[in-house]
């Protein structure tokens, strides 16, 4: 008899993988630099699949479309944020920070 799962974990990285060479130094703004992390979620498989979903209703409400990465760099940097959201679904930055908020 198989057992059932009862826990999820989700698991993402942040940072740069990358080592410098030949006595580069490390950047503090952009390209490699010395930090790099993971990051995780361990959760009840119900409460990761309701999750799943809340997350998935934001975004076809917001973006019309649930297949929109969200990634936290391109919300914090304005150019970036113009052309992944605001140009890319053809939304407002009001529109932008309450999906922010929900998401949070």
């Amino acid at each position: 008899m198989q057992k059932q799962l009862t826990h999820g974990l989700f698991l993402d990285d942040s940072g740069t993988k990358e080592y410098t060479e030949g006595g580069q130094t490390y950047s503090d703004r952009g390209g490699k630099s010395r930090y790099f992390v993971f990051g995780g979620l361990l959760a009840e498989v119900a409460a990761g699949k309701a999750l799943a979903a809340e997350i998935a209703r934001l975004k076809k409400q917001t973006f019309g479309t649930e297949d929109v990465e969200i990634k936290a760099n391109w919300l914090n940097f304005a150019a970036k944020r113009a052309s992944k959201y605001l140009e890319k679904y053809n939304i407002t930055n009001e529109k932008l920070l309450l999906f922010e908020g929900d998401f949070h």
